[in-house]
C-alpha cells in the first residue's frame, strides 16, 4: 500500500535520477581520467562510458526541479532550511566520519594523513 509521501513523488523523475547515476557510475567505473577517449576495457562501454557528463546535468537539473517542489510544501524559508539539514547533515557527518576513520588504512593517499581538523573545514 503507498503512503501520502509516496503519491507526491513522481516515479518518472525517480527512474531518471537511476539513469542518471549509471551513467557516472560507469562513466568513472570504466573511463580513464587521464586520457580521454581510451577506456581500459576498449569499445564495448565506450557508448555509454562517453556520455557521463550527461548524467551529471541530468542529475542537477533532477535535483534543482526537486527542490523547488519540496520549498512549495514549506510554510517558509527557514523550514525548508531546518528541513534540509536535518536530512542532509546526519548522511555527511556519517561518511565524514568513516573517511577519517579509514585514512590510515590507506597510507598512500594523495591528500595525505587525515587530521580531526579536517573534518570541519569549510
Amino acid at each position: 500500500m503507498h503512503s501520502i509521501a509516496d503519491k507526491r513523488r513522481i516515479s518518472f523523475l525517480d527512474g531518471l535520477r537511476g539513469v542518471a547515476i549509471i551513467l557516472v557510475v560507469f562513466f568513472h567505473a570504466y573511463g580513464n581520467p587521464y586520457q580521454f577517449g581510451r577506456y581500459p576495457y576498449g569499445d564495448t562501454f565506450a557508448g555509454v562510458i562517453s556520455y557521463g557528463w550527461v548524467g551529471v546535468q541530468l542529475f542537477f537539473m533532477i535535483s534543482g526541479f526537486v527542490i523547488f517542489m519540496t520549498l512549495e510544501k514549506c510554510r517558509n524559508f527557514q523550514e525548508f532550511i531546518c528541513r534540509r539539514w536535518l536530512r542532509l547533515f546526519p548522511a555527511m557527518l556519517m561518511c565524514s566520519l568513516i573517511i577519517y576513520l579509514t585514512v590510515p588504512l590507506f597510507p598512500d593517499r594523495f591528500l595525505g594523513p587525515g587530521f580531526l581538523k579536517d573534518l570541519f573545514r569549510g
